[in-house]
């Protein structure tokens, strides 16, 4: 090997190893210039998201918070994965098809996850960008761009340079081969050999060593060409990933200002072609701001004291309609290379017009809210107050910033009906009722107040209860009315009571007093028709009890018999004449003590009945009626020793019968009270034993107590009775003690 052909192998080798410096440099500048590339636009990406996902997060909407994500991961080829860890530190939505991978499982809430980094997962790179889904909140959004397109586009460019190394390789040889002899030659050998392999006519004496070496050559210039192809198809794929991109990118010059690459979603936005776009200034299509103002905006960027820049303005489209937009504007100046400026774009027409209606909702709302004449009291999940209305002040009597931060108990008058409530209504278990109901409340004065309720619990689109409303109505009057009315009520059945008593009384007064006249009118027929007959056979009674003689003694009986019998039909001839006929009183002065004794001595009274008498007026007198009031007490005696009487019918009386007969004045009145230990008066017939012809004998008819009680009457008092089943009964005859008897006018 001559010294020229060693120099040209010298310089190939040079040449080789500078190309391959080259391209290991320039592959390495490539791989780190798209990483951050990708990380920018991961992070502009991130941040205009932010907004829909903290709203979703916040109100735990994973539905809405997942169709996000998967709309942008299925429109970019270039993000490849994303999910959101909430405030609790939990994984809340994903992409992952598979299920969320396990090495990332391990590393949720490690440090190393909240900064961007690459990671491995299935042996395959993925650059992670973490974002805050909200400022100093917890909640992130983590965002997956495929590195391996990266890495390949890199590997692309590389490949793209095999191609003029190869040729500065050859350059070299050829210059070396210039420095020989045989320069010339070696070239056109070459060039024959090269156009003969094409051809497929390689000469049949080429060494197998030259076939070799030439087609090395060949696939060496044919894989550069594929790889150059390759690369420009990953560039042409980034940018399409670009364009496809729902935002807007802009990127321009700091300097100048004037944009060097801007997006289709940008060029459909502002209306301009990209060749207009491209010689134009950020401050063409921004009417709020001049170059002035706007590199004002932009000082604390390239300053480096805020990473990246959010604000709202207008674009103006080339029709001149202006667009809200919102802004997400970051200054990229990589080591080496010149700085620029991205900005990611979002038309907010919709999300304004969604605000301002919103506003005008939260407005309504509120004038709603603070019309209401009820009060209402919004409590979060553990009852605390955390909104109420103007007329809470009226109701309670409390400041609305007394109550706020403090549990509802404090406005119940009864613990027990807070812990009622509790149970029934504000929990999550509770059935919501949603019927109002009363309940006592306490005003700040410590007044209690009735208060109709209409309680609920406040409910998500998710069903999860978030906290309870309650809407109060003071119904202190209407209790008050109500407990008017029950007293009114009240009143009107005492009232209607009263007045059926009266008009029942009437009634049996006139069924009374019609029964009476009937009686009186039969009573004259009666005793005129009876007395006649009963004249005529005890006066031939008479006679016939001359004409017997003492031999005849059953007959005798039979005729003493006959003469009990009429003068007990001349009793009930005269019971009925002195009922029916009221006589005037024939009153005078009697020593009442004297008086009852004279009818005691009088009476035929059973021998087997023992007579106490018991007299303690002394010789006290009284103004009464001698006859008619010997009639009364005869009748009540007769009574107390009928009641003695063995229940066989035979006339006798029971073991151990006594009568007490007693007097005494008392409470300003003189009274004869006449006792016996009989068996008692039935409860059943104590109601009617002062009714007319009402009897439970097997004989009278039934006027012996009213006649009594009309006696009574007539000399101003009346007859009380007291009786207890199986040991006797007490009849108390009264007159007034310090006035003479009146007569009463009875029907």
């Amino acid at each position: 090997m001559t010294l020229v052909t060693r120099l040209g192998l010298l310089v190939a080798l040079i040449a080789f190893i500078l190309g391959i410096s080259a391209l290991w440099i320039s592959n390495r500048i490539a791989t780190n210039e798209l990483n951050d590339l990708s990380l920018n636009w991961g992070n502009l990406l991130a941040s205009s998201l932010g907004e829909s996902l903290a709203l979703a997060t916040i109100d735990h909407n994973a539905i809405e918070a997942k169709q996000t994500l998967n709309t942008i991961t299925s429109r970019s080829s270039t993000l490849c994965c994303a999910f959101i860890v909430d405030f609790s530190g939990h994984i809340f939505v994903h992409t992952f098809k598979d299920g969320f991978p396990e090495p990332l499982i391990a590393k949720i809430g490690q440090p190393d996850l909240d900064q961007d980094h690459i990671v491995v997962l299935n042996g395959h790179p993925i650059i992670l960008i973490s974002k805050p889904i909200i400022e100093g909140m917890d909640a992130r959004l983590y965002l997956g761009v495929d590195g391996g397109l990266t890495q390949e586009a890199a590997r692309h460019l590389g490949r793209t340079m095999i191609l003029p190394l190869s040729i500065l390789t050859l350059l070299a040889i050829l210059v070396s081969l210039l420095l020989g002899r045989r320069l010339v030659r070696p070239l056109q050998d070459i060039t024959q050999q090269l156009r003969a392999h094409t051809n497929k006519t390689m000469p049949q004496d080429a060494t197998t060593g030259s076939k070799n070496e030439i087609k090395a050559l060949v696939d060496a210039f044919t894989v550069m060409q594929i790889e150059r192809k390759q690369a420009t198809q990953g560039l042409h794929q980034f940018k399409n990933t670009l364009d496809l991109t729902l935002d807007c990118v802009f990127m321009f010059h700091p300097d100048t200002l004037y944009f060097f690459y801007v997006n289709t979603g940008a060029i459909q936005q502002v209306g301009y072609t990209q060749d207009e776009l491209l010689s134009m200034k950020p401050t063409d299509i921004k009417p709020e701001y001049d170059e002035t103002s706007f590199r004002k905006l932009m000082q604390p960027l390239i300053d480096g004291s805020v990473p990246i820049l959010h604000f709202a303005t207008l674009h103006r489209h080339k029709n001149g309609q202006d667009i809200p937009v919102e802004i997400s504007l970051q200054y990229i100046a990589p080591a080496g290379e010149e700085p620029r400026f991205v900005a990611i774009v979002r038309d907010i027409t919709e999300q304004k017009r969604a605000r301002k209606e919103l506003e005008t909702s939260k407005a309504r709302f509120q004038a709603i809210f603070e019309s209401i004449s009820d009060a209402v009291v919004v409590a979060d999940i553990d009852r605390t107050i955390s909104l109420l209305n103007p007329a809470v002040r009226d109701m309670f009597g409390y400041e609305l910033n007394e109550l706020l931060g403090k549990n509802t108990e404090v406005i119940y008058a009864h613990s027990e009906d807070y812990e009622q409530t509790s149970r029934e209504r504000f929990n999550f278990d509770a059935s919501g009722n949603p019927l109002p109901y009363g309940i006592e409340y306490r005003r700040k004065d410590g007044s209690v107040f009735w208060g109709e309720t209409l309680g609920t619990r406040i409910v998500s689109s998710t069903r999860e209860v978030f906290g309870f409303v309650g809407i109060i109505r003071d119904i202190s009057e209407r209790k008050e009315s109500e407990k008017k009315l029950m007293q009114y009520r009240d009143h009107l059945e005492e009232l209607v009571a009263e007045q059926t008593s009266e008009l029942q009384k009437a009634q049996a007064d006139l069924l009374k007093k019609q029964r009476l006249a009937t009686l009186g009118q039969l009573t004259a027929t009666v005793s005129h028709e009876l007395r006649n007959p009963l004249a005529a056979i005890k006066s031939s009674l008479y006679l016939v009890r001359r004409g017997l003689t003492d031999a005849d003694s059953r007959l005798v009986t039979a005729i003493d018999r006959i003469d009990r019998n009429i003068g007990r039909c001349d009793h009930i001839v005269d019971e009925l004449l002195d009922f029916t006929r009221v006589r005037e009183m024939e009153g005078e002065s009697v020593v009442v003590d004297d008086f009852i004794n004279e009818i005691l001595d009088e009476e035929l009274i059973p021998e087997t009945i023992q007579v106490r008498r018991e007299l303690n007026l002394g010789l006290t007198k009284a103004y009464l009626d001698p006859r008619r009031m010997r009639r009364a007490l005869i009748n009540i005696l007769e009574n107390a020793c009928h009641a003695m009487q063995t229940p066989e019918g035979d006339h006798s009386v029971k073991h151990g019968a006594e009568l007490r007969v007693t007097s005494r004045a008392k409470n300003g009145r003189l009274e004869i009270i006449v006792t016996d230990n009989g068996d008692g008066i039935p409860v059943d017939v104590l109601p009617n034993i002062f009714e007319p012809l009402f009897s439970t004998k097997g004989f009278g008819v039934g006027l012996g107590l009213p006649t009594v009680r009309q006696i009574m009457k007539q000399h101003g008092g009346d007859i009380e009775v007291h009786t207890e089943i199986g040991k006797g009964t007490n009849m108390v005859l009264w007159i007034p003690e310090d006035r003479p008897a009146t007569v009463v006018e009875v029907v």
